[in-house]
């Protein structure tokens, strides 16, 4: 049960369709991501000498090599460190020490920062030759047979008090966040995709994986960052386009869309972390219509507790209508929820 079987699946039944988009531009197809990432794969296993389960970080700013090289760490077998761009330098260094990354790959920007804890040896810049030599090996290795509770992906979560704390997230973890996202959140089409604008080491990164899982492209915004007028463009060059946002870049949009009135045919969903303000997603619903759907979670749980689809949004005459809104919605498929006490006993709803 290794999560990047989604890739070759892809790579398989649909070799010519694109994997990765920069802007616009395509970058792989499913065959040449596959490819790819068996070889940078062997490079980390066999060159670089990793041992299964170690840790490699991938500390950068949205690009599409990003995802490339999050597909080759699970296919060698290995756990996935994403660790966000905007961090203090202080946090940076304490994750890459108490994880124990044996690698950190990252764009030109942040080079340094890494390079500072690691050394320059362990830092491997995704724009230097030195990366594109990587995928100079003769073969590509097959994809490492995992348990399902093997560590994939390791997120360090804020703490209220002291320092981050290590979330382990198995195969298991994320098979059952993707299953949920296609069941509970936002069924993906044939040739639906998804847009990253929101940061990669996070919640749109996550959420690359039900998309691999349906061949759908990932297309990574030119800016790098969340910007209105650039998702809109992409939506309306992209079909069937959905995103992850946060309620703050859920309201940008909003302002956007309300000031320039651009054609939003081609945006099917935005997905947002909720719950929102009632009526802040009431006029989100007023000026974009019903392209909204809601999730729960934290990076403990791959965020998969609870959801509010878009068939819940747009019941506009259910009796609680208002309050559905201001929820988070209800238990996803793979999950059950409820409210305890201290002494773990279940309370009234």
């Amino acid at each position: 049960m290794n999560i990047a079987q989604f890739i070759a699946r892809a790579a398989r039944t649909f070799s010519d369709r694109i994997a990765i988009a920069h802007g616009t531009t395509p970058y792989a197809t499913y065959g040449e991501l596959a490819v790819r990432a068996g070889r940078l794969a062997q490079h980390l296993r066999y060159t670089l000498g990793l041992d299964a389960g170690e840790r490699v970080a991938l500390f950068m700013n949205n690009c599409p090599e990003y995802f490339e090289v999050l597909a080759s760490i699970w296919w060698g077998g290995l756990t996935a460190l994403p660790i966000d761009a905007k961090l203090h330098p202080n946090e940076l260094a304490y994750i890459l020490s108490h994880s124990g990354a044996r690698y950190c790959f990252v764009t030109p920007e942040l080079a340094q920062a890494s390079a500072a804890h690691l050394g320059e040896s362990r830092t491997i810049d995704v724009r230097s030759a030195r990366y594109r030599t990587m995928f100079d090996e003769p073969r590509e290795v097959s994809i490492h047979w995992n348990v399902p509770d093997d560590i994939a992906w390791l997120s360090y979560a804020s703490a209220t008090t002291g320092q981050p704390k290590g979330v382990m997230l198995s195969h298991r973890n994320l098979l059952a966040m993707s299953l949920c996202y296609i069941a509970d959140v936002d069924p993906i089409g044939s040739h639906d995709c998804i847009v990253h604008a929101a940061s990669t080491a996070h919640g749109s990164g996550l959420y690359a994986l039900p998309h691999f899982a349906a061949a759908a492209p990932q297309v990574v915004a030119e800016s790098g960052e969340f910007e209105p007028a650039e998702i809109v463009r992409l939506a309306n060059h992209w079909r069937g386009t959905a995103l992850f946002a946060t309620p703050t870049q859920v309201k940008r949009l909003i302002g956007y869309v309300r000031s320039a009135s651009p054609a939003l045919d081609m945006l099917k969903t935005v997905v947002y972390r909720g719950p929102m303000p009632l009526a802040d997603i009431k006029d989100a619903l007023t000026v974009m219509g019903q392209r909204f759907a809601q999730i729960h979670g934290r990076s403990e749980s791959a965020m998969t507790i609870t959801a509010l689809s878009k068939l819940h949004l747009a019941d506009r005459d259910h009796p609680r209508y208002d309050a559905r809104l201001s929820s988070v919605g209800v238990a996803q498929s793979a999950v059950e929820v409820r409210v305890v006490d201290d002494e773990d006993r279940t309370l009234p709803d």
